[in-house]
């Protein structure tokens, strides 16, 4: 069956069928970075006895095959997991997944569970007609993903890197992600101060960088982004939420040289705070602001694109102006 479908500004015409899931390996150049798997996913998949929504994949040719088994074996040895690797060694590809890379990923843990599920075997798929470029897959992706929840918490750092890569230019990068050049700066200094700690933690690394660049820019000076880095890459900062810390401790002369040390740990430095007779937790007034900071990342994350689809819900107008006053009101009291 054939019909178009809608992704951001392009049309695609694609061809309904099935195919097993053996004939199909996801597109190793996307951005997503983890949580691949989802017992939640697995549990609706064997409920509704199959997929709801189709695959989205494009057809490769022969001398692709090798090319994309080697780079696809890499990037599930770094997720370390063996259940994709070892079905990687069955599979015979003829096409690419373009979109459904974690549905994909859980119909082979749970066939490699229970072999015997055989209607697992074949699944739904909507098949390119077009050939696309690199670049093409990239921003089909991304189009795609930037509209789901999950996009607000994982890979806009990756992406805002690939497409600037691809693209070339900030103001279309950004547009494409649909997100201001401001935060696309941002995202893109995220993204390569969590390649310094990426050998030692992982995809952990980006959670790391968010935290460090969520201090304030008079604290993150960049001695002291050094230290945090060679502190994580050495483990003695074990836990990115730890890095929170560093508001009330940089704050501070003698816990801040402290934690400078070589050997200083965030534990260290607070034992400083605690000589002087000063509380080391984050005060009150300290955790509204965080409280502040966090609401203000949360709302700056979603894309413009998104919020004007959104014009004229009176409800939601109304929540706004309920913010907006309560600020006010804090603001004033504050102030006086």
């Amino acid at each position: 069956m054939n019909k178009s479908i809608s992704v951001g500004e392009k049309t695609l015409e694609v061809e309904g069928m099935m195919i097993p899931i053996n004939e199909m390996v996801p597109n190793p150049k996307q951005p997503r970075v983890s949580r691949i798997f989802s017992d939640e996913l697995r549990k609706s998949i064997l409920e509704t006895k199959g997929l709801v929504q189709p695959l989205l994949v494009e057809r490769i040719s022969e001398s692709q095959k090798k090319s994309l088994l080697k780079e696809l074996k890499q990037r599930y040895q770094e997720f370390g997991d063996t259940c994709i690797l070892e079905f990687l060694e069955s599979v015979d590809p003829k096409f690419l997944i373009l979109d459904g890379e974690r549905r994909w990923a859980n119909i082979v843990r749970i066939i490699s569970e229970d072999p015997s599920i055989e209607y697992l075997k074949i699944v739904p798929c909507d098949v390119i007609k077009q050939q696309l470029s690199e670049k093409d897959r990239y921003i089909l992706w991304v189009s795609i993903h930037k509209m789901r929840k999950e996009w607000m918490a994982m890979e806009k750092e990756n992406a805002a890197m690939a497409l600037i890569k691809l693209v070339g230019d900030p103001a279309s990068a950004a547009n494409i992600l649909g997100v201001t050049v401001r935060q696309l700066s941002k995202f893109i200094e995220i993204y390569n101060l969590s390649q310094r700690m990426i050998k030692t933690v992982g995809p952990r690394a980006i959670s790391y960088a968010r935290e460090i660049m969520n201090l304030a820019a008079k604290l993150r000076t960049d001695e002291v982004v050094n230290a945090i880095v060679d502190k994580v890459n050495r483990g003695l900062i074990k836990d990115n939420v730890d890095i929170r810390q560093l508001r009330v401790i940089l704050k501070n002369p003698e816990a801040r040289e402290e934690f400078l040390k070589p050997n200083g740990t965030i534990t260290s430095a607070l034992s400083k705070i605690q000589q002087t007779g000063i509380t080391p937790s984050i005060g009150k007034s300290a955790e509204f602001r965080d409280t502040l900071i966090q609401f203000k990342s949360i709302v700056s994350n979603y894309p413009w694109r998104e919020i004007r689809k959104w014009k004229g819900d009176k409800e939601l107008l109304e929540e706004i102006e309920d913010c907006i006053r309560f600020l006010q009101e804090i603001k004033e009291t504050l102030a006086a």
